[in-house]
Parts: structure tokens; C-alpha cells; sequence
């Protein structure tokens, strides 16, 4: 599978990670309001709480190249396919288990392992738990949708993502590394088909934690 490749089924899961600990609310500002938009609407730990199974796809750049990415939620079920000019690949997470597929000269190829819980897997828990606090930072519109955008901040730069009210990605930016993320159509029509992998995976021994982006430019 190429690194390209890889580094698009990642964009998505580093959107506003933070390596070393969770980033503090900007000011004196209480850590339950953090996260509260300026209307009055949802925290971002109520919209994941409660986010719903769908279908989307994205315009991903990064590494200064243009791909296309898919990616399929059903809690705790995340699908990812994405398409660049080195072919097609796609990742299917569920809890700790994840299998990566790849597709050379027509024949599809796929790897199976047990892996530690992704670092932004982790923060998504962190942000539900209260540990996390996004900040409010507007507004967006994609793929006809509107949501809320929130807005991280690390040692390792800035991340902003915006979602809908029922959890639905519409974007996300990242500074490091620079990627973008920007939903072109959205449904809710997810089947069991989404989550079932091309090929009988291979079986491998259970794999570290998984690379951030950086280690695989």
C-alpha cells in the first residue's frame, strides 16, 4: 500500500489530536462551557455522544496532492476508502482491530491486526469524557449541510473540524501537517456491505500503535 495512500485513510483519524495530553480552554473559561457554541447550541461532546451512522465523501489534500477518501461510520465500526493516482486502498476499524486493504493489477490484497487504540480515537473519548475542550469557532456549510466548527489547539499546531448536529464530519483542517478534508456529498444509507472487507484478510500478529502522519512522509 503506497504512503499516500495511507496517509489519506490517517487525515481523518489526526484531525486535531493531540500527542502529549489535552490541550487547555482558552482563558478562564469553565471547561463544561469550552466546547459550547456562542448560539447556544450543541458542545462537541454531545454531538459525538450522539453521532449518526453515514456515509461521506471528501476531497482530502495533503503532502501537496489532491485525493479522493470515503469514509462509512456505524459505531464502532469506521470504514475508509480512498482513491489516488497509486490505486485504491481501504481501512475498516472496529475497536481494536483494523484491516488494510490494497489493490494491485486488479487483485485485492488484505491484512488483518489487532492495534492500540489511534491516538485520536483517543481523543474523541477524551472530548466526550469532558478532558478534552474544544473551542467554538464558528460556523460551515458542505455538501449542503450545515454544522459547527470547533477548533483544537496542541503543541503540534492547529486543528479545526466541523460536524453536524447528529455527528456527521462536514470538514477539517490540520497545520501539522497541512491536510485539508471538505465533505463533497453525505448519506445515510449504510449497509453491513460497507464494513466487509474485498478480500479474506490475512491474519498478522497484533501491530504497535499506529504511525502518526509525520513518521510516514
Amino acid at each position: 500500500m503506497s504512503k499516500i495512500a495511507i496517509l489519506l485513510v490517517f487525515t481523518v483519524l489526526v484531525a486535531g489530536c493531540t500527542q502529549n495530553g489535552p490541550a487547555a480552554p482558552e482563558g478562564n473559561q469553565p471547561a463544561d462551557q469550552a466546547s459550547q457554541p456562542a448560539t447556544g447550541g450543541a458542545s462537541l461532546s454531545s454531538i459525538l455522544a450522539a453521532r449518526a451512522k453515514y456515509k461521506a465523501d471528501y476531497t482530502v489534500t495533503a503532502s501537496g496532492q489532491t485525493s479522493q477518501l470515503t469514509m462509512v461510520f456505524d459505531a464502532p465500526r469506521v470504514a475508509m476508502f480512498a482513491t489516488t493516482a497509486d490505486g485504491e486502498a481501504r481501512t475498516y476499524f472496529e475497536g481494536s482491530s483494523a484491516t488494510a486493504c490494497s489493490r494491485a493489477e486488479g487483485a485485492w490484497q488484505c491484512l488483518k491486526a489487532s492495534i492500540q487504540v489511534p491516538a485520536a480515537v483517543q481523543t474523541e473519548e477524551d472530548i466526550k469524557q469532558g478532558k478534552l475542550t474544544p473551542t467554538y469557532a464558528g460556523t460551515c456549510t458542505r455538501a449542503g449541510l450545515s454544522g459547527s466548527k470547533y477548533q483544537y489547539q496542541s503543541d503540534r499546531g492547529t486543528a479545526t473540524v466541523c460536524y453536524t448536529s447528529d455527528g456527521i464530519l462536514l470538514e477539517s483542517e490540520t497545520s501539522n501537517p497541512a491536510s485539508t478534508m471538505v465533505a463533497s456529498s453525505v448519506s445515510k444509507d449504510v449497509t453491513a456491505a460497507d464494513f466487509t472487507p474485498p478480500a479474506e484478510p490475512q491474519e498478522l500478529p497484533s501491530a504497535p500503535a499506529m504511525p502518526s502522519v509525520p513518521e510516514l512522509s
